[in-house]
């Protein structure tokens, strides 16, 4: 027999979809993990007994709850149903300009310039289609998640260390999708990996980023596969006592 909270929530959300909502009252940052200054990984939860939020869900609570300051990367979004959470990349919402705009600014650097009106910096983007310019920010994303944080202490909440979430197994030679340091969505080919950085070559540049800005593998390198392979025949092998069976299985 269902709860009454169970009954509750579902007409609740009966009531939103009929209304046509897609602003979720019952989410709610649960933890973060910081990735670089500019990045963050959102822990959403979410009240038992409702739906799993959508994309637009989760776009509308982070623009209401952040305003203009966070820009949720959809295509990283993973659920994690068993704790009622989902989990998000998040980047902070930095102005745009034309990169035809750096003609009247000051070049510093390669890839970088200065408006002489304001004094503020501008890096050159690229996001596979185009390039343009990106306002750089003082602001540290973390600190603007923790400002926003509400103490919940009557809630169970789910928290990264206790969620049961497969981190990607990278191998130099993977296809893979992850936000640049200048927080764009890119997919590329991992060249090489040291320590918890990764080195990615993507649209005729190389990005070195940190393991946790790597959400999706597209394709495993042939090597992988290999050692994949070998691995689950060795298995099989020796779960059967046969080494042709085991070779049949992993085909």
């Amino acid at each position: 027999m269902r709860s009454i909270r169970d009954r509750i929530a579902e007409k609740v959300q009966q009531r939103s979809v009929a209304a046509g909502l897609s602003q979720r009252s019952d989410l709610f940052v649960s933890d973060h993990q910081p990735i670089t200054p500019r990045q963050c990984k959102l822990l959403i939860g979410y009240a038992e007994g409702m739906e799993v939020p959508s994309i637009k869900n989760v776009e509308n609570y982070i623009q209401n709850t952040y305003g203009n300051k966070l820009t949720a990367q959809t295509a990283s979004m993973k659920s994690f149903p068993e704790s009622h959470a989902v989990s998000v990349v998040v980047t902070l919402q930095e102005p745009t300009r034309s990169l035809a705009d750096a003609s009247e600014m000051v070049r510093v650097s390669a890839n970088s310039y200065m408006d002489p009106n304001t004094d503020n910096l501008w890096e050159v983007v690229d996001n596979g289609n185009a390039k343009f310019l990106v306002r750089q920010s003082a602001d540290d994303i973390s600190a603007i998640v923790e400002a926003r944080k509400t103490m919940r202490s009557s809630r169970k909440e789910a928290k990264f260390s206790t969620l049961k979430q497969a981190a990607p197994m990278l191998s130099v030679g993977d296809h893979v999708q992850f936000l640049s340091g200048q927080g764009v969505v890119l997919r590329g080919e991992i060249t090489s990996i040291s320590g918890n950085r990764v080195t990615i070559s993507a649209n005729k540049q190389s990005h070195t980023v940190d393991k946790g800005a790597v959400f999706g593998v597209d394709e495993r390198s042939q090597k992988a596969v290999k050692e994949d392979k070998a691995i689950l025949e060795d298995y099989w092998s020796k779960a059967f006592g046969d080494r042709a069976y085991g070779k049949k299985l992993v085909r």
